[in-house]
């Protein structure tokens, strides 16, 4: 029995390895665009970028990881009323005299680097910028940005560079680098990622790329990509974000930006007005690198350069504003939080495609192999903990390891896969044994998941059939017949499964049902003779149709022993069933049963004594059975056991045979 229980599981677990692999490989394809872009998938591509959103809401702030040596002087709205020109507060960018005044006071007071959000594109007024191009001659540690514009409908882009005039002297990249200030946002106008180089005639850095080269002795020579990174120097970057294509069919390098921390980041305790009129203590930015740009939301807002990231979408400032710009970030801080990365590699990594399908296979094997093996409490139990396993593994990855798997729609999906095919799974199971067993044993079968493949069990048999039918059916129509043999099944039907017994069959004016299969019971015995009992009392009782009653009295054979159970037949069509020597044992017992007879053999009253009284039936004879057997007749059925079982011995069977009779 063993072996061929051993047969089935490779089947079931056949299925599990398929819809696992189906799971993981609909995963991964779901989780991100990189493997090609369609509409209908957005909601799953949607799904995906809040869970990430979301890991930086459950990590929470890492003040620890922002480098102390980044500082920002953020132009807000007290810049613009403290400084002045004729009387008249300034509106961003400011005039140009400012600007080298903050460059020249970040200078003397041993800035490292200062890194300007801010394209001084364009002339204004000489004088202004004369006085500007020497303040970035006399710093020679600025870094300043460019912007590339882009045509799509002629397919190029062209490059807007820091102002120069030879005929001037005046060139503002003379002495400074440049990169662009470009910041990429995902389609549901989120920033999650960095590009750290673009092409044009050749990989230009980013300001931040051009920033840290300068910072450690490169130039943009030192710029190389491949497939899988990014070089800057010794730095090495993973490209690990969706890809980009450009107006001009270029492909733009990005990763996933690791935020620390969200408008909270850096302090604004020194604001650009402070340091243009030099009122800062001395020192604040020694030895620092200091970022120049847009901090205000007020300022921000007006000159559309905040930013909703990763890290604020869900919640860095909880409540919204209400012009819905609370949870955003000024695009100097994004600029300071991109080098903050470079300086320390903080990237996030992207978990390999194969070992995120492995685990996302290995937990919906799991899960499904958990449910399919139990339909109570325990199956949905351990999906329920395999899903809840792999979303907190992928949480405690990203806090510890900035390391990112996909995790909603892959939990999605587990959760969904497996349940469809358990609900499915359970509805055939439901279907196949609803016809034969009581609703109360179906549900133990549901919760158990009893293997249907023939068992051996220890049951009870009863066999039953109506006293004198066939002399009744040439004598009513068969619309009667039919009628009253209907009702007549109702009844004992709804007492067989009221004791928990299984119906296996009708046969014609009779049926067999058993207990203790498929569902073994202790007190199978009990249940049977207790509900041949109660049937035997109901087949007395009349049953009305077109005014008239009638009784059907009929005969119970009941036997206990061995069988053999499960379903027979071909694959288009079978039945479960039982065989054994307790089978035929009972059908002979009812052969010989009288008019409202129960007749069990010596194994059930053995274990009913307690609750019956009986008349002890010596030497009878059994068709097909060499032997005499003793057998009992059923007189009394009592609920209550007794400690001394009543009986009375006859010598000889006397077995009543009426026709069918009329009611009263």
């Amino acid at each position: 029995m063993k072996g061929k229980r051993w047969l089935r599981l490779p089947a079931r677990a056949v299925q599990n390895f398929l819809l696992a692999a189906v799971v993981a490989t609909l995963s991964i394809l779901l989780s991100s665009s990189d493997f090609g872009y369609h509409p209908f998938l957005t909601p799953f591509y949607s799904l995906e970028r809040i869970g990430y959103d979301y890991l930086f809401t459950f990590r929470q702030a890492q003040p620890q990881k922002i480098d102390p040596r980044i500082r920002v002087v953020g132009f807000d709205f007290s810049s613009e009323q403290d400084l002045r020109v004729n009387g008249k507060p300034i509106r961003w960018p400011a005039p140009r005299h400012f600007h080298a005044q903050v460059i020249r006071n970040l200078a003397k007071d041993g800035a490292a680097l200062i890194v300007y959000d801010v394209l001084f594109s364009g002339g204004t007024n000489a004088k202004e910028d004369k006085e500007l191009d020497e303040a970035i001659k006399e710093a020679g540690n600025v870094i300043q940005p460019m912007r590339l514009d882009r045509d799509p409908e002629l397919n190029r882009k062209m490059l807007e560079e820091p102002y120069y005039n030879d005929d001037l002297g005046i060139d503002f990249l003379a002495n400074s680098r440049d990169g662009f200030a470009e910041v990429p946002e995902d389609t549901d106008n989120v920033v999650r990622r960095y590009t750290p180089v673009m092409y044009f005639r050749g990989w230009v850095p980013s300001l931040t790329a051009a920033a840290y080269l300068k910072l450690n002795g490169y130039d943009e020579k030192a710029i190389s990509v491949s497939n899988s990174s990014v070089l800057l120097g010794g730095l090495t970057i993973p490209r690990n974000g969706p890809s980009i294509l450009d107006t001009d069919k270029s492909i733009i390098p990005s990763t996933f930006v690791d935020f620390p921390a969200g408008n909270t980041a850096f302090s604004l305790d020194t604001n650009f007005s402070a340091v243009a009129l030099g009122m800062f203590p001395k020192g604040t930015f020694k030895g620092k690198i200091v970022f120049v740009g847009l901090a205000g939301q007020e300022v921000t807002r007006e000159n559309y350069d905040a930013f909703i990231t990763a890290y604020t979408n869900h919640g860095d400032i909880r409540n919204r504003g209400s012009q819905g710009l609370v949870n955003k970030t000024p695009g100097v801080f994004l600029q300071a939080l991109y080098l903050n990365d470079l300086m320390h590699q903080g990237f996030v990594k992207l978990l390999p495609t194969w070992s995120a399908w492995v685990l996302i296979f290995g937990v919906t094997i799991a899960g499904a192999a958990g449910v399919r093996s139990s339909f109570n409490w325990r199956g949905p139990a351990i999906l329920f903990l395999s899903v809840l396993f792999y979303m907190f593994y992928a949480i405690q990855v990203f806090d510890h390891l900035s390391i990112y798997m996909p995790w909603v729609v892959p939990s999605i999906l587990m959760l969904s896969s497996i349940s469809l095919v358990t609900h499915f799974e359970r509805g055939a199971l439901r279907r196949k044994w609803a016809g034969y067993v009581s609703p109360q044993v179906l549900e133990h079968i549901l919760k158990a998941d009893e293997e249907t493949s023939a068992q051996r069990h220890t049951a009870t048999v009863i066999f039953a059939d109506i006293r004198g039918f066939t002399s009744f059916t040439t004598k009513h129509s068969p619309e009667t017949v039919v009628s009253l043999l209907n009702m007549h099944f109702e009844r004992m039907t709804k007492i067989i499964y009221d004791q928990n017994g299984t119906i296996d069959k009708f046969l014609g004016d009779g049926m067999m049902s058993l207990f203790g299969a498929p569902v073994a019971r202790e007190d199978s015995a009990v249940c049977a003779v207790r509900a041949s009992w109660m049937m035997c009392q109901v087949s007395k009782e009349p049953m009305l149709h077109d005014g008239e009653a009638y009784v059907f009295d009929s005969g119970f054979g009941v036997t206990t022993g061995s069988i053999v159970a499960g379903h027979v037949g071909s694959k288009t069509r079978h039945d479960y069933t039982v065989i054994g020597e307790a089978v035929n044992m009972a059908s002979r017992l009812q052969g010989v049963t009288g008019s409202g007879d129960v007749i069990i053999d010596a194994p059930t009253y053995a274990l009913v004594k307690e609750y019956v009284e009986v008349d002890v039936l010596e030497d009878v004879r059994l068709k097909g059975i060499s032997k005499a057997v003793v057998c009992y007749k059923v007189i009394e059925w009592h609920e209550t056991p007794s400690s001394k079982p009543s009986k009375r011995r006859r010598k000889k069977l006397v077995s009543l045979r009426p026709i069918w009779h009329p009611g009263p």
